[in-house]
C-alpha cells in the first residue's frame, strides 16, 4: 500500500485531482478534491476544487481515498 505523502507527490508531479478525508477543519472527516501543489514540511498546499482556493492542508490530518471509499463531501456553503 502506498504511503499518503507518496500518493500526494505523486498526484502533483502527474497533475492530478485526488479525493482525500481531511480530518481537520470546520468538517473534519469530509471528503474534497484537491489538486495538489507543493509539500513543504507538514503542510500540504493545494487547489481545493469545491471552495476554487488555495488552502493549506497538514499531511497528517490526510486520508486519500479509495474510488469505492463513501464519506460525506465537504459542503462549500457551509461553515469553513
Amino acid at each position: 500500500m502506498e504511503s499518503p505523502i507518496a500518493r500526494l507527490v505523486e498526484a502533483r508531479k502527474n497533475g492530478e485531482v485526488i479525493r482525500i478525508a481531511y480530518h481537520g477543519g470546520s468538517q473534519p472527516g469530509t471528503a474534497r478534491e484537491i489538486s495538489p501543489m507543493s509539500i513543504s514540511g507538514d503542510d500540504l498546499i493545494a487547489h481545493d476544487l469545491a471552495t476554487d482556493e488555495v488552502r493549506t492542508f497538514k499531511v497528517a490530518k490526510i486520508e486519500v481515498l479509495s474510488d469505492g471509499d463513501t464519506v460525506a463531501n465537504y459542503d462549500a456553503t457551509g461553515p469553513g
